[in-house]
């Protein structure tokens, strides 16, 4: 697997926020290695002043919603019908954690 943490946009004014993306194996889902990247990522960001991480997900990958809501993130955003993959629509979900927050 892999992550990517990158500026949500590339403007001061939002380098607060930094939009992150995990890709795990298939054979090598529900073996923490998923929880252990966000984590060290989330390590990396919040020592560069970042205090929100953003992600966006596909609607059809429900075991990717759940694995950041169970992680902390939240809805804060949906874009209704804009990909299509294999003749279906979907919409991408926005998901937020606040880090600077108690809890």
């Amino acid at each position: 697997g892999f992550g990517v943490a990158k500026p949500f946009l590339p403007f001061v004014t939002f380098s607060r926020a930094s939009a992150v993306s995990l890709y795990i194996h298939h054979d090598h889902l529900r073996q923490g290695i998923g929880k252990m990247l966000l984590e060290f990522m989330t390590g990396v960001v919040k020592a560069r002043g970042v205090s929100v991480l953003l992600v966006n997900i596909s609607s059809k990958n429900e075991e990717g919603l759940l694995f950041h809501q169970n992680l902390g993130f939240v809805e804060c955003g949906r874009f209704h019908t804009i990909g299509m993959k294999n003749g279906e629509l979907f919409d991408m979900v926005w998901l937020e954690k606040q880090l600077d927050k108690p809890g």
